[in-house]
C-alpha cells in the first residue's frame, strides 16, 4: 500500500514519515500532484541493482542511467 501526503505535512513530520517509509512507500504531493516518493533504503538498493545490471544486458549505458545523450540543438550556443 502507498501513503500519499502533501509536501507541507511531509516537511513538518519528516521523522514520522521516515519510519513509515520503512514499511511502505510514501508519495509526496504538491498542489494535488505527486512530486516524489520516499522509500526505504533497501527498496532503493533493489531499484539501483536493476539500473546497474542494465549495461550487461546489452543496453547502452545512457539507457541504463536514464541520461539522455541525444544532441540538443537549442542550446549549442552555450
Amino acid at each position: 500500500m502507498k501513503t500519499t501526503i502533501p509536501a507541507s505535512e511531509f516537511t513538518r513530520n519528516f521523522g514520522h514519515y521516515r519510519m513509515v517509509a520503512q514499511r511502505e512507500t510514501v508519495a509526496v504531493s504538491s498542489h494535488g500532484r505527486i512530486t516524489g516518493y520516499f522509500i526505504a533504503p533497501d527498496e532503493y538498493e533493489r531499484g539501483s541493482l536493476h539500473v546497474s545490471l542494465a549495461p550487461t544486458l546489452g543496453r547502452p549505458q545512457s539507457y541504463a542511467t536514464g541520461i539522455d545523450t541525444r544532441p540538443r540543438t537549442w542550446h549549442t550556443y552555450f
